[in-house]
């Protein structure tokens, strides 16, 4: 075992996980040239999980309910929303609100008021450019990461400094494993062969620095097929995953753990520890869900784009008729496991698991949250975007309210 084993296996194995943001589903699946009949065919998983008490008792489900929304159709700068990319909870009830289309950082009050606003376009101190985000930083600190430089700023939006960056890829894959030690993602492109290795650095933070203490690599998987476009001149020019294809990937959590599927087309995932270790596996039956015909074949016409030609012919019959088993998994503090999917009638729908790896149900969302997101979740609460019918956006607070409570 590494010296990075050695010291935070125990993270790894702690639930403990904070805050995230979670993608829309994503154009994976699994199958190939079949009939719609035999595409939609029988339950299939590697276990077979039986129903739970959610099933049977509507009581027992979880949902949430609204207590806080934030956000106006016209008014006042700091209550419209544009682009909001990252919502962090704040240690006192409040929220950080950072929207990439004004480029400001919001920090609002637990009832929802608007305290003050920091940062604008521009190369400078409190100033943000390009792929800017938001993230935790120590000791209930804001930073605000650039393609080169981190500011930092305090509780009260004071700013404390800028230093720069762990890496080249703003905005990336990160996680806090404790309030020294940072994990951060890398990807390094071999010059000729377009060959990509992924690896992570260990930093530790030093009061206005980060110093690397160890180098690990993440879980192995098999690799994504990629098809890669030329134009008239062989020069490739654009690279995409087959549509709807359910590749394996993983996730990292919060506590330095990942969330891993093998792909192929199965509902399994497992929680793994930075050093490869198993602690926990997820499998549960499920009935594929079809793919909308004109929707298949307007992701297959994407790829035909005029100029370009795949160095690899894409053979139609690759691409899907039924969408993935499931899209993406979270990890939330009490240990429960969150996965998103599309249901039958191409709604986003979002199964629990326990601790222990049992299937519990559906998560039951508001009727009126058009388009939830996903940002942050608690023990007992959850923060997310929704919009509405007109498309405005607002930050949303609801409480978590489990089965049977």
């Amino acid at each position: 075992m590494n010296r990075l084993g050695r010291t935070l296996l125990s993270l790894a194995l702690i639930v403990s996980w904070g805050c995230s943001g979670e993608p829309e589903v994503a154009d994976q699946g699994a199958g190939g040239e079949r009939s719609d009949a035999d595409a939609l065919g029988p339950p299939t998983s590697r276990g077979e999980a039986p129903l739970a008490q959610w099933d049977t008792v509507p009581s027992a489900r979880w949902r949430l309910e609204e207590e806080l929304r934030i956000g106006v159709v016209s008014g006042e700068d700091p209550y419209v929303f544009g682009w909001v990319r990252n919502v962090i909870p704040a240690e006192d009830g409040g929220v950080w609100v950072y929207d990439a289309q004004a480029v400001e950082l919001r920090r609002f009050a637990e009832d929802g008021t608007h305290l003050f606003s920091v940062g604008r376009q521009g190369q400078g101190p409190s100033e943000f450019s390009g792929n800017a985000c938001a993230r935790r930083g120590v000791d209930g600190e804001i930073w605000v990461e650039t393609e080169t430089v981190w500011h930092r700023f305090d509780r009260d939006g004071e700013l404390l400094g800028t230093f720069r960056t762990p890496s080249t890829l703003a905005c990336g894959v990160r996680a806090w494993l404790d309030s020294e030690h940072y994990l951060v993602v890398h990807f390094r492109f071999a010059r000729g062969s377009g060959s990509q290795t992924t690896f992570f650095t260990l930093l530790e933070w030093k009061g206005d620095d980060f110093i690397v203490v160890d180098t690990i690599p993440p879980p192995e998987v098999d690799a994504l097929r990629i098809i890669s476009f030329v134009n008239s001149a062989g020069q490739i020019v654009g690279e995409s995953t087959i549509p709807f294809v359910h590749d394996a990937g993983w996730r990292l959590q919060e506590d330095g753990s990942f969330l891993v599927w093998d792909g192929g087309g199965d509902y399994a995932l497992r929680l793994q520890t930075l050093d490869g270790d198993t602690v926990r596996t997820v499998a549960r039956a499920w009935v594929p869900v079809r793919i909308e015909s004109s929707a298949r074949r307007e992701a297959i016409d994407r790829l035909n784009r005029p100029g370009w030609r795949a160095e690899t012919a894409l053979d139609e019959s690759e691409v899907p008729r039924v969408h993935p088993p499931f899209s993406t998994a979270i990890l939330t503090p009490d240990g429960t496991i969150w996965v998103t999917r599309v249901g039958d009638e191409g709604e986003t729908v979002r199964e629990i698991f326990s601790p222990e790896g049992e299937f519990l149900g559906e998560l039951d969302v508001p009727e009126a949250w058009s388009g939830l997101t996903i940002h942050s979740v608690g023990r007992d609460h959850l923060w997310g975007t929704i919009h509405d019918e007109y498309d405005v956006t607002f930050v949303v607070r609801a409480r978590l309210v489990r089965g049977g409570s």
